[in-house]
Formats: structure tokens, sequence, C-alpha cells
């Protein structure tokens, strides 16, 4: 038999990140709620303070797994996350992460991975666009989330 000490990769840890702030918390068999964070119903993790409207908490402090999607900053489009971003601009101006990973592994060859915000700010100054106006841009082409994610799965 193998007795392991210290950091098993397997163990039944959890982390969370905030899309908003970018708090991250992590823990053993914890949920969002162990951390004040929420899912809204579209999945996005956020901290209970960037809940747009206050959701009711049951006798022991704690709030439901989900919120709505009014409750979330995300899905209201007073915010974006930094997938939802990435997505939007890949949709639209089509610029493949493998050029953007290119430049980025010129500065530093080691590089396995490309993350979201790097290529957000890429394509941003490449095309000089200002996140709050790809935002507006968001919020008077979709009513609803869904119907912005449905839009980037086509």
């Amino acid at each position: 038999m193998k007795i392991r000490t210290g950091f098993v990769s397997n163990s039944s840890s959890s982390s969370f990140v905030c899309e908003v702030c970018g708090r991250v918390e992590s823990g053993w068999d914890g949920s969002p709620s162990d951390f004040d964070m929420i899912e809204c119903e579209n999945e996005h993790t956020i901290c209970l303070e960037e809940m747009l409207e206050d959701q009711d908490s049951d006798e022991d402090g704690k709030y439901d797994y989900r919120c709505p999607e009014r409750c979330c900053p995300i899905c209201k489009f007073v915010v974006f996350s930094e997938k939802d971003l990435a997505r939007y601009l890949l949709k639209k101006h089509n610029i493949p992460k493998e050029e953007v990973f290119a430049e980025v592994k010129k500065a530093n060859k080691r590089r396995k991975k490309l993350y979201d915000p790097e290529y957000n700010t890429y394509v941003c100054t490449k095309l000089g666009l200002a996140r709050d106006k790809i935002l507006e841009e968001v919020k008077t082409t979709f009513a609803t989330y869904r119907e912005f994610e449905d839009s980037l799965r086509k």
C-alpha cells in the first residue's frame, strides 16, 4: 500500500475565482458559499458583494448555490468576464489565438498556454478597441445573456 503525504492532486480540494474582481479562494470540500461567493444560473462565479441585487440567505447565512441572472453583473452586461470577451472578440474579429500566442511566445519561449486576458489585450490594442465601447455594443445588440451566448455558438 502507498501512503501519500503532502498535496494530492486528485483530492477533494476546491477553488473558486470571482470573474468580476479576480479574488481566488480554495479549500477542502468547499462550495462557493463557503467563501462568500455564488454562481449565477449561467455559471459565472462571483463574490456576493458583486451581486447586483441581494438574494435571501438561509438560516445559517448561506446562499443558494445559484443566483438568478438578474443578480449577475456579467449576465446583465455591466462587466465582461475575460472568457466571454475573448470569445466575442474571436467571433467578431477572427484574430486566431495561435497568432496571439506566437507573439506571447516571443517574449517567453517556455510558455505553454495563452490566457484570455492576454488575448483580449492583444486584440484590443491591435484594433484600437476600448472594452467599455465593446460592452456598450453588446448591451445594445443582445437583450439577454443567453442571446449573447447563443450568438457565440453559431
